[in-house]
């Protein structure tokens, strides 16, 4: 932000845009969905690095956050029981060098 005297100058920048995203459906397989207690997410690709995932609504307001989640066997789970509404969602992948999202449905 400036501000010169006369007029103030506002610039934004979105920090993570639509276009940002990949689609998973090449990388990353979630199942069950619907989701009620677990969401498994499963590498196409033999990914098994850590994940950072985060689950966001449809407005874009963030209900969990940048959680790291390890690979057990190329199988990574986050348990979200308790902690989500019955909606739809979209999970959010960062492996490191890209990011993805998935749509879900909870219960």
């Amino acid at each position: 932000m400036t501000y010169d005297g006369v007029l103030t100058t506002v610039t934004a920048k979105a920090v993570l845009g639509v276009n940002d995203f990949e689609l998973a459906d090449n990388s990353f397989n979630i199942y069950p969905n619907p989701v009620q207690d677990v969401i498994n997410i499963v590498s196409k690709n033999n990914f098994n690095g850590d994940l950072k995932v985060a689950v966001v609504d449809l407005a874009g307001k963030s209900i969990m956050d940048n959680q790291t989640v390890k690979s057990n066997s190329g199988l990574y789970s986050l348990d979200v029981k308790n902690k989500l509404a019955s909606g739809i969602y979209l999970v959010q992948i960062n492996n490191g060098s890209s990011n993805f999202a998935i749509k879900i449905i909870v219960k």
